[in-house]
């Protein structure tokens, strides 16, 4: 295939097996323009398919965000899978738009930055992620965040952050995998990858100090519990999922609350991917009309409370 744009330029390429309006659109890769024209291959060799070119605006923030291509994926556990619960049943879901994500959860810091206070419990590095947070006052987090970046011209022309939808943050923390965790099935890996009840003391620890998935996010497994973008509104369980029409597309994380772990989550099963386990911040474009959807009941997403939840 043949891409025509500006030398420096990044596009997302996007694979679809027909044009019928049906028909999902795959991520294929991602490519920073070196040459004008440019000729690309197609990895996944001979086929019948059809290509598109979707330029990636620049990042916000480099060290903060990460482009999570769109995508349809599966979202749920098999019915084998041990912890499954009866309302992650298997079905695709479709991610409509790509959006930035958090690398890490909101820290204590860029809370007392953004809301000039620190409700967390465990405190005395800043470096930690915020924890005791309702939903609302993530929500809140993430209007004052969007107007102060605004305001400093920040973030694109008519972006926003938010939290990510269930659909979402599943997606992203799947990578994609099809495994109980994005590095496969075997539970003994998980204190190289997450801050659970057994190497955690006790208390939240610092962000990002854990092997990343392959996307780059960090902490996707424990350390806190994350809130999602709305909770208690969800599809059919067997419907394909889309993305919120308000968003088009950045992520932070927010905050959960400590005291709400246990009960947002009784089992002791605090690391599996089919269920967001911590809360950030979405970056996206604003639409007109404000509806959500995911493709299970939201629960959490990236933002901050802590979880030390026992690994399945």
């Amino acid at each position: 295939m043949k891409l025509t744009g500006k030398v420096g330029s990044s596009f997302e390429i996007q694979f679809a097996p027909s044009l019928d309006d049906l028909s999902p659109w795959y991520h294929l890769g991602i490519v920073t323009q070196t040459i004008n024209p440019q000729i690309l291959f197609d990895p996944l060799g001979p086929g019948k398919r059809f290509y598109r070119a979707l330029p990636i605006p620049t990042n916000p923030n480099p060290v903060q965000l990460v482009w999570i291509p769109a995508a349809t994926f599966t979202m749920g556990s098999p019915t084998n899978e041990p912890g499954r619960e009866a309302d992650e049943q298997e079905h695709l879901a479709s991610i409509t738009e790509s959006f930035w994500m958090g690398r890490h959860e909101v820290t204590q810091g860029e809370y007392m930055a953004a809301m000039l206070s620190n409700p967390s419990q465990f405190v005395g590095d800043s470096s930690r992620p915020v924890d005791r947070v309702t939903w609302q006052e993530a929500m809140d987090y993430c209007s004052t965040l969007s107007a102060r970046e605004q305001a400093a011209g920040r973030v694109p022309s008519g972006y926003t952050y938010r939290l990510p939808t269930e659909a979402e943050w599943e997606y992203a923390a799947r990578a994609g995998s099809a495994t109980p965790f994005f590095f496969g099935d075997d539970s003994r890996l998980l204190s190289q990858y997450a801050w659970t009840v057994t190497n955690s003391g006790g208390s939240t620890r610092p962000v990002a100090g854990k092997i990343v998935n392959p996307l780059g996010l960090s902490d996707i497994y424990g350390n806190v519990a994350e809130w999602c973008f709305v909770e208690g509104v969800g599809l059919p369980a067997m419907q394909t999922a889309v993305q919120p029409a308000e968003t088009r597309v950045c992520r932070l994380r927010e905050i959960t609350q400590w005291d709400f772990v246990l009960y947002l989550r009784k089992e002791p099963r605090v690391c599996r991917q089919s269920r967001p386990d911590q809360t950030r911040l979405v970056a996206t474009r604003q639409f007109s009309d404000g509806q959500s959807a995911s493709g299970t009941r939201p629960r959490q997403s990236r933002i901050a409370a802590p979880r030390h939840d026992h690994p399945s």
